[in-house]
């Protein structure tokens, strides 16, 4: 059964699902920090929310890493994300 309402816009995903989840992406001495505001253990998003949290991601990974005073180059699951940027699908 689909529950959409403001706790669920996108319905109940399944029994777990504990609905709207506020995410806080920011900068904290030079490492990125996500913020729930509570225990998470999963989440689900459409794709393009995804996109805008990753986007989130890279523009606060870049402006940690000039705070650490780091090269400009992050890895996730041993790809490099400029190289990813590059080419992305937008």
């Amino acid at each position: 059964m689909s529950h959409h309402n403001q706790q669920y816009p996108d319905g109940k995903l399944n029994a777990e699902d504990e609905g709207v989840l506020a995410i806080a992406i920011g900068v904290e001495e030079g490492l990125v920090r996500v913020d729930f505001g509570k225990p998470v253990a999963w989440f689900a998003v459409p794709a393009d929310l995804a996109k805008e949290i990753a986007q989130s991601l890279l523009k606060h990974a870049r402006n940690a890493a000039k705070k650490r005073g780091r090269k400009n180059t992050h890895w996730l699951f041993g790809k490099d994300l400029n190289e990813t940027e590059a080419s992305s699908d937008d």
